[in-house]
């Protein structure tokens, strides 16, 4: 305890012994921090922008888990239970993401006309419920789902009650002339074996490359009617630029509904992690340097706190410069990876 109370004094505190010059503002530390800082900043724009590495076939593969996780975590941190991860769902989310990457569209329609239910049908999953995410172009897991989070219509989809399954692809194409990764999220509820669900309709849906999020909302079915499912179109006038929305439902004759678990059954879940820190930290490069440096931005800022105040009487202004300057560099640096993620991330 000595030898650290030592160390922070002699790196953060002004006192005779190191002259009142705290090392952590002296010109030897600044050149430190700012070596640190452009190691930080070739990882970030070689990962994200020179290498190709968010544009690779690696990424993708490892993609999916993250997202996964990251979508579980805002269903825990909204009371909802987590997702199942269905390999039939991957299957056929993968198929829709290789499709999209083979012919470069962007749509929740391919080319031929085809509702993304039918992604479903080709991997053999009959549903109750299902749903529909789409992303382009991004190059950090934690965009990609803050950005379905900051959409109403994505959000209603990662948090649907009704949903019980999760599968998620991504493939690597070209998509207007410039190499991307197209994610697909496909929700689920798999239908119960004597009450298959019947294919929804919709009607006027657009296959243009980016198009307003559209949902089907469930309607309740009298039990007593000899349909077995119902849907109507509801035009949403939110786009969020880069993803895509749909939600297609439809719900069984007997009108059974999923039930919701209580808040403090919820708070005790505990989410089991697809992925491993390798792929999280390699998939979320603007996550992890914005991370540093916020932690290296307020250290610094600390560290010029005391030195001025402390000994307000005796201030040493090389000091203060160099403490000054690096706060600039760090905040100067977060803006331009926010301006990079932003236009590399969501453009569309």
């Amino acid at each position: 305890m000595n030898k650290v109370i030592y160390w922070f004094k002699k790196y953060f505190i002004p006192h005779h012994h190191n002259d009142h010059k705290p090392h952590f503002l002296r010109i030897e530390a600044t050149v430190v921090i700012l070596i640190i800082v452009l190691i930080f900043e070739i990882f970030f724009i070689g990962l994200t922008q020179i290498t190709g590495f968010t544009h690779s076939r690696f990424f993708a593969s490892i993609l999916p888990s993250v997202l996964i996780d990251s979508s579980n975590k805002n269903r825990i941190n909204n009371n909802e239970r987590p997702l199942v991860v269905s390999p039939i769902l991957e299957v056929a989310a993968q198929m829709k993401a290789d499709d999209m990457a083979k012919r470069s569209y962007f749509s929740h329609t391919d080319t031929d006309g085809n509702p993304p239910w039918a992604w479903f049908k080709k991997a053999n999953y009959s549903f109750t419920y299902a749903g529909e995410n789409l992303a382009i172009n991004f190059s950090d897991s934690q965009d990609v789902v803050k950005a379905w989070m900051n959409s109403i219509k994505h959000k209603e989809n990662i948090l649907n009650s009704h949903f019980t399954e999760i599968g998620i692809g991504a493939a690597q194409g070209y998509y207007n002339g410039e190499k991307t990764i197209f994610i697909v999220q496909f929700f689920g509820t798999p239908a119960q074996s004597k009450a298959q669900a019947a294919q929804p309709t919709i009607n006027n849906i657009t296959s243009t490359p980016i198009v307003k999020p559209v949902v089907i909302k469930v309607v309740q079915v009298n039990p007593k009617e000899s349909t077995t499912s119902i849907a109507i179109k509801d035009s949403s006038t939110t786009s969020v630029a880069g993803i895509n929305t749909e939600s297609f439902v439809s719900i069984d004759g007997n009108g059974d509904q999923i039930q919701t678990l209580d808040k403090d059954k919820i708070d005790k879940i505990s989410i089991p992690k697809q992925s491993s820190w390798l792929n999280r930290f390699l998939v979320n490069p603007h996550a992890i340097t914005t991370y540093f440096y916020v932690i290296l931005f307020a250290i610094i800022f600390l560290a010029l706190m005391l030195k001025i105040f402390i000994k307000i009487k005796i201030q040493r202004p090389p000091l203060i410069i160099n403490g000054v300057f690096m706060l600039i560099v760090i905040a100067s640096v977060l803006l331009i990876n926010q301006y990079i993620a932003i236009n590399s991330g969501a453009v569309f």
